[in-house]
């Protein structure tokens, strides 16, 4: 073999070390780019699933709030029509109650285990 061959020779064995490599790297890179995007819609999808819980927590408390807003109206309008009328109104205990730590303590905390029903 010359010495022309030669060199031609290891040029196209560098040349095909080259390739392949650049081809792992290309396949490496896709992959974990793939991986990300993946990654990204499932995060946008689970971050999508809790606001809507959260929204539908919110609707439900603020129902509930005007339902319970209702009944102490109805409440304080008899024993006021009691007293306006002259009489003693029976007086029931009076408890205060706060929903603090259920209102701070969401329904689902865990990010691992999220179970929100959307």
């Amino acid at each position: 073999m010359s010495e022309i061959t030669k060199k031609a020779s290891r040029f196209s064995r560098l040349g095909g070390w080259v390739a392949e490599l650049v081809l792992v790297f290309a396949g490496v890179y896709a992959a974990f780019w793939l991986n990300s995007y993946q990654q990204h819609q499932q995060d946008a999808k689970r971050r999508d699933q809790i606001l809507a819980a959260l929204e539908q927590q919110l609707r439900e408390s603020i129902e509930s709030g005007k339902i319970s807003g209702a009944k102490q109206d109805q409440t304080a309008a008899e024993f006021r029509r009691a007293l306006d009328a002259g009489q003693m109104p029976p007086l029931h205990p009076f408890t205060f109650t706060t929903d603090y730590i259920r209102a701070t303590t969401p329904r689902c905390f865990n990010p691992a285990a999220l179970n929100c029903s959307t």
